[in-house]
């Protein structure tokens, strides 16, 4: 084997082990991202409900009952 064919050698080794290198950042990478995703999914599918939950009768109804609660709950934090 000549110094030439080492050489060719040697350079396609170190390329592959980038090769690899780049291909285990780029798993990683893909990894993260369907981890936000599927966050993603939770929170949007939380923020429906809560929207879903804020338009509802029940939530109306009780809309006196969750303004007397804030209205106690800031007299209590008052001084005396």
């Amino acid at each position: 084997m000549s110094d030439a064919d080492a050489d060719v050698q040697e350079e396609l080794l170190r390329t592959r082990e980038e090769l690899i290198a780049t291909q285990d950042q780029l798993g990683d990478a893909l990894g993260q991202l369907r981890v936000a995703e599927a966050e993603l999914t939770r929170y949007r599918s939380a923020a429906d409900e809560l929207n879903a939950l804020k338009h509802s009768v029940t939530w109306r109804m009780l809309a006196p009952y969750r303004a007397f609660r804030r209205m106690a709950a800031t007299k209590r934090r008052l001084p005396a």
